[in-house]
């Protein structure tokens, strides 16, 4: 390595760590992910960054404690990973993944790949009727919110790899150090500029102030870069937020109405739908109607509505797997 290449290191690490410096003593890590953020001021001028809640593309499982393996789910070819509920917690690679619900049992976390409501409803339903020994399985909603600490640096990738990047080719890089030896290229402040845009600006002045330039660097020179990014760091803690709502992927069924209830008139609609497709009608299966997860509405499931309602209308403390597997 040659002694420029070595001081741009040096100075670059440096930088680095007088601002990791600021940070809290927990452990912490460099956010170099080009998802979509949003970020929100506080009253101290810190930021929290948070994503849009999407569907998770898997289901969380309890079990009675017995252990779920890819082996047990082979069948089921749109699993992709099981992991402990634990395991998959701790593996978050930015930060440590909190769920906002509490299993009560023993549970999994099955990762599935570009899953549907509908897919994932159905094998839920597919897994509760095939393994005694499963609880509950829930659909989620998977959303970030953290807090995160921003540098003076820029993470660039190039359009072209062989662009040889500088303050003459870029004038808006004079007072920063460029260091094209790893892959995002990474564009820090000086130590003079840092002190000076710390000394400007709060932590989400900062980050608006680098998401901008970003976006007008990359306006500016559309055939030099591909992203021109802020770089934030998030310091790991129990106390941040990565939140997933849950629900049952029995939740909707029998609800043909959805009114919120099962009860007699659900089952007269499921009897309707099962009829009309009896005569060719080919009315698409919902998880409200098509109960069993076979993918059609007919008189099974118009039984099984039926029989759900009036068990529940006495009070009996029956489940829809009960009443399938009868």
């Amino acid at each position: 390595m040659s002694m420029m290449k070595k001081m741009i290191a040096f100075l670059t690490a440096l930088t680095c760590m007088s601002a990791l410096a600021a940070l809290p003593t927990s452990a912490k890590e460099f956010n170099f992910s080009y998802m979509d953020w949003t970020f929100e001021e506080t009253v101290k001028g810190s930021v929290i960054a948070y994503t849009t809640p999407e569907l998770f593309s898997g289901l969380i499982v309890e079990t009675d404690g017995t252990t779920l393996t890819e082996e047990m789910l082979g069948k089921f070819e749109e699993v992709r990973e099981v992991l402990t509920y634990e395991k998959y917690i701790e593996d978050g690679y930015y930060h440590k993944r909190i769920f906002n619900v509490n299993p009560e049992n023993t549970a999994f976390v099955l990762t599935i790949n570009d899953a549907s409501t509908e897919l994932l409803t159905t094998l839920g339903r597919e897994l509760s009727m095939e393994f005694d020994c499963i609880k509950n399985v829930h659909l989620a909603e998977l959303s970030e919110r953290v807090h995160v600490s921003p540098f003076n640096m820029f993470h660039v990738v190039l359009k072209d790899d062989a662009t040889e990047l500088n303050d003459t080719l870029i004038p808006e890089f004079t007072g920063y150090i460029i260091d094209a030896s790893v892959n995002p290229i990474m564009v820090v402040a000086n130590y003079q500029l840092n002190n000076e845009m710390n000394e400007k600006y709060t932590s989400y002045e900062l980050l608006c102030y680098y998401t901008e330039k970003g976006k007008e660097l990359e306006e500016k020179y559309p055939d030099i870069f591909l992203h021109v990014k802020p770089c934030f760091a998030i310091p790991v803690s129990d106390s941040q937020e990565f939140g997933i709502s849950t629900d049952s992927v029995w939740t909707s069924a029998g609800d043909s109405n959805s009114d919120g209830a099962v009860d007699a008139s659900d089952a007269a609609n499921v009897l309707t739908i099962a009829a009309q497709n009896g005569t060719g009608a080919a009315i698409k299966a919902t998880a409200a109607d098509d109960v069993n997860a076979d993918g059609a509405v007919n008189a099974a499931d118009a039984a099984a509505v039926l029989c759900y309602a009036a068990a529940k209308g006495t009070g009996a403390d029956v489940s829809w797997v009960d009443i399938l597997r009868r």
